[in-house]
């Protein structure tokens, strides 16, 4: 095993160790101290969409779901909060605003992330129970 992480890349060697607040601070060559990364953790912790605002946060949540093999959580929470962004209108519109999609369009999006995500054995499926999993894919059945 020591062996296999000698000879591994640096960035391995890093994130396959969860690292301490302070550890995080330093290696990142940031001032603040534990009390502060503690009261700003607090601030953030009922509300992910505001700790993923703050880009350290994010990264630091990041290499924490990827070491618990939780990554792909993560990843459809991001692209479910940008399709979620989107506004639906005419063609027109949606030439001129980047955050403005066509009806078929937001159809399209919506089903990739589905078959993405939530249809048994998708590529990263998610951890949801198979009545929950069912639901979604009966409400995709009437986009389609």
């Amino acid at each position: 095993h020591r062996k296999f992480i000698m000879g591994a890349p640096r960035k391995f060697k890093t994130d396959s160790n969860i690292l301490s607040l302070e550890e995080f601070g330093k290696n990142r060559g940031l001032e603040k101290t534990k009390e502060a990364y503690t009261n700003e953790m607090e601030q953030f912790e009922s509300n992910l969409a505001d700790a993923m605002q703050c880009s350290m946060w994010a990264n630091y949540f990041h290499r924490y779901c990827r070491l618990h093999y939780a990554e792909e959580n993560l990843v459809f929470w991001q692209e479910l909060q940008h399709v979620k962004s989107l506004q639906i209108g005419e063609s027109d519109q949606a030439l001129l605003n980047a955050n403005t999609v066509t009806e078929p369009e937001m159809r399209d999006r919506i089903k990739r992330l589905v078959e993405r995500f939530i249809l048994e054995d998708s590529p990263y499926q998610v951890n949801i129970d198979h009545s929950m999993r069912q639901q979604i894919e009966d409400n995709l059945k009437t986009l389609e």
